[in-house]
């Protein structure tokens, strides 16, 4: 029998993975900070909707405050900024023989985990899922079911059941270069759609946000391989456009976050570009004047 997996937040890729797993008979147990959406969890379970369906999937819920129980094997889906936070609230609840994998966004989460739990425990991925919460407790699926997970000795474990769960899962050795490729693509086109607050599809078809986008590319191309990641200019235009254009309905998570006037993950993509092309030398003057339009957001 498949051993009980700990989903560690509440927000829409959490719910989405959640409920995924929980259909394809992988035992799951989720803990968040949202209350809202945990109410809902609670009372009625996980709405998922998928295909213009929508289905309430049952799923155990865990108060860290007031449970014992452990778990070997965990996923991290909060937002980048909550990862410390996150994991001090459970870590009485993960065994210190088991593991995290974090498919988060951002540049910062991997330093964040390792300050808590230790490297020996922590997985670094990403995902490329495309989920929007409707409602607390109900995630829409819009798109992707990519996962790349770095390596590990219990990555087969994570690449068997998000598999089962129907997520197209590829392991890498250099899950340092993905994570840079993907933060490359969040920072360029997620603080445009929330400044705009503007679905994927309206942020392709205008010419000068994507003139805009490929500026950003630029700059942070430039950072990632002065930090000696060898990322290709070309080639994450083209995968921008084409993510742009196979999710065009999806509102982007910090367009939601911004919609529902929540702290963005604009300090962890763009902001932490920023930071690591102080320290290299290197001037990002698009990144930073984007950088302070979404924090004006905040105010």
């Amino acid at each position: 029998m498949t051993e009980d997996i700990l989903i560690i937040g509440s927000g829409a890729l959490a719910c989405l993975f959640a409920a995924r797993l929980t259909c394809s008979g992988t035992p799951v147990t989720l803990t968040g900070t949202f209350e809202a959406a945990m109410k809902t969890i609670r009372g009625r379970g996980i709405g998922l909707i998928e295909a213009g369906v929508t289905t309430f999937i049952p799923v155990a819920t865990l108060d860290p405050s007031s449970s014992i129980k452990r778990f070997s094997k965990a996923i991290l889906l909060t937002k980048a900024y909550q990862t410390t936070s996150s994991l001090k609230r459970v870590k009485p609840n993960l065994d210190e023989k088991g593991s995290v994998l974090s498919l988060q966004n951002g540049l910062t989460p991997r330093d964040q985990m390792i300050s808590v739990i230790g490297e020996k425990r922590t997985i670094s991925g990403i995902t490329l899922c495309a989920g929007e919460q409707i409602e607390p407790g109900v995630v829409k699926h819009n798109g992707g079911k990519d996962v790349v997970i770095g390596q590990h000795p219990d990555t087969a474990y994570y690449r068997d059941i998000l598999s089962g769960a129907g997520f197209t899962v590829t392991v890498t050795g250099d899950i340092r270069k993905m994570i840079w490729e993907k933060a490359i693509i969040n920072s360029a086109a997620n603080p445009l759609a929330a400044i705009m607050r503007y679905p994927n599809g309206k942020v392709y078809n205008s010419p000068d946000l994507m003139s805009l986008i490929d500026e950003l590319i630029q700059e942070a191309c430039q950072v990632a391989r002065a930090d000696g990641c060898p990322v290709n200019d070309e080639e994450l235009r083209d995968r921008i456009r084409q993510i742009l254009r196979d999710t065009s309905a999806n509102r982007c998570s910090m367009l939601q976050d911004v919609i529902n006037r929540r702290s963005t993950e604009i300090d962890d993509l763009n902001g932490a570009i920023i930071n690591k092309a102080k320290k290299l030398g290197i001037s990002t003057p698009v990144h930073r004047t984007i950088t302070h339009l979404v924090r004006s957001i905040h105010l």
